[in-house]
């Protein structure tokens, strides 16, 4: 089994942020964030199981198996503090993750990003990943915009990608919420205003889940927000960081204002 982080070249950072990729998605999608982030932050991308390098290896199964093998990896790097960016599947699985180190007593985040995503409470998502292969690949398209014309041209490529893609689809509505305490953290979260699937009222409901600062930021482009912004997205985070430790004015801030 190959590691589960891909690390920037420069270590050293003050704090490490730990990024989750949409379904179906891999570490090359923060290979932007490693160039361009500030020297002391560590942008550590995660690689799951079935996509990229180690696409020879089966998807995971559950969010029960997939769990505790990433907070078995990641603890081994709480060494520092760190913060938690996901998109889309990646923002469910960041929170969902949060929550198992909560239960755990493991230590806690220090700010929680997500991009694109509903909240956990938000109604359950349709079972796209039991629809046949043609069925799903044309509501993913048409709701996420999110799978290249190119990919969608190659057949062999489409087949090597899509095993990942549902089986993340797949996690993600089988994943049954339980309401608990707020997370004692920021929350920020994201979204492209022409996103198609995740509205900024969606993105709001996150305002719930967090008894710390709450922040709502709206980008132009669609869902999938590092293909657009990645760096107006990477800059609000770095800004946001650098907030955490400081006292908070008010709890809940929305800013529409594109950031160039």
């Amino acid at each position: 089994m190959m590691e589960w982080i891909r690390w920037p070249k420069q270590t050293g950072g003050r704090i490490r942020l730990f990024c989750f990729p949409q379904a179906g998605g891999g570490a090359s999608n923060f290979a932007r964030w490693q160039r361009d982030a500030p020297s002391d932050l560590e942008i550590c991308a995660l690689q799951l199981p079935g996509r990229e390098d180690r696409i020879r290896e089966a998807p995971p199964a559950s969010v029960q198996v997939l769990l505790p093998a990433l907070a078995d990896e990641l603890s081994k790097y709480f060494d520092k503090p760190y913060a938690l960016y996901g998109h889309s599947f990646g923002a469910r699985l960041a929170f969902e993750l949060a929550c198992y180190f909560r239960a755990a007593l493991l230590p806690a985040p220090v700010h929680l990003f997500v991009s694109g995503s509903a909240p956990p409470d938000a109604p359950r998502p349709a079972r796209l990943g039991e629809l046949s292969d043609n069925d799903f690949l044309e509501k993913v398209v048409q709701l996420y915009q999110g799978i290249p014309s190119a990919v969608l041209a190659e057949p062999e490529l489409l087949r090597v990608v899509l095993p990942a893609l549902k089986a993340d689809f797949r996690i993600l509505e089988a994943i049954e919420y339980w309401p608990e305490p707020p997370l004692d953290m920021p929350i920020s979260a994201f979204g492209g205003r022409s996103d198609h699937a995740v509205s900024e009222r969606d993105l709001t409901g996150w305002s719930s889940h967090t008894n710390k600062r709450f922040r709502l930021e709206m980008f132009e482009g669609d869902h999938l927000l590092l293909r657009t912004s990645a760096r107006a997205v990477l800059d609000t985070i770095v800004r946001e960081l650098e907030f955490t430790s400081a006292p908070a004015s008010e709890k809940f801030t929305i800013n529409t204002e594109l950031i160039l």
